[in-house]
């Protein structure tokens, strides 16, 4: 009786309930099919001589720490929590359209490198000085101004009719000589110095800023009389004699 009725032999009694449950589980035909599919995968795996290692490598405590030390390290768990963000990467690289895109940039990069124009460009990249001078040429208070002003410098170009730009050039030409030689009118002798550097920038700025002036007042032949007591407007009258005396040595036919 002592052997039959002890703490185990209580304990079987007591989970009886749990076996017939593991009993039935395993008499299940799927179940049967599973354990002899797998049993029949170990045979093979024996048979090829790939257990046998295996089994040498989990008996090896040193190997496996190896194995599990390559495995479970601060960059895996890292990988593992933002593997989120991985399978979102994953599916955006493998949508149609984004492998579209990706094949015309490798294409693209192919063509560059095959005509040889990539090799310069890695070479200015690397070249810090010439990159530096780049930065500067690029980045500095003129472009700054230039891009915060583009939008009103592309509304003034669309109002230029274009069909008379070489007469444009034709004008600009004869006020930078006319500016430039600067000695048939001695008033503007004043101005020469300017004259000699950034003629036609200053007479453009003087003219802009007459054009957005609002205190202009229409003039008659008595004021322009007191008008040409100002030295500054006989100096303007100067640059104006001149450039009209240039403008027609382009037509002296």
């Amino acid at each position: 009786m002592g052997a039959i009725v002890n703490d185990k032999t209580l304990s079987l009694i007591n989970n009886f309930d749990k076996l017939t449950g593991l009993l039935d589980f395993f008499m299940d035909a799927e179940t049967m099919d599973n354990i002899k599919y797998a049993l029949s995968l170990v045979g093979k795996l024996k048979s090829s001589g790939i257990i046998d290692p295996i089994i040498g490598i989990l008996q090896d405590e040193e190997y496996m720490s190896k194995i599990m030390g390559a495995i479970v390290n601060d960059k895996v768990l890292e990988l593992i929590g933002k593997w989120n963000n991985i399978v979102d990467l994953i599916s955006d690289l493998t949508d149609d359209e984004t492998l579209s895109a990706i094949k015309s940039v490798v294409g693209l990069l192919k063509d560059l490198n095959k005509t040889g124009i990539l090799d310069p460009i890695k070479g200015i990249l690397h070249d810090e000085e010439y990159m530096g001078k780049i930065m500067g040429a690029l980045i500095n208070d003129f472009t700054l101004n230039l891009i915060s002003s583009w939008n009103q410098i592309t509304s003034d170009l669309s109002k230029i009719n274009l069909t008379n730009f070489k007469y444009y050039i034709e004008l600009i030409n004869s006020i930078g000589e006319g500016l430039k030689e600067g000695k048939t009118i001695d008033t503007i002798n004043l101005v020469k110095d300017i004259a000699k550097e950034q003629s036609t920038v200053n007479l453009l700025t003087a003219i802009g800023n007459a054009l957005k002036s609002e205190k202009v007042k229409p003039i008659g032949l008595g004021g322009l009389l007191s008008s040409l007591r100002d030295p500054q407007v006989q100096k303007g009258l100067g640059v104006v004699i001149e450039i009209l005396r240039n403008l027609g040595s382009y037509y002296k036919s």
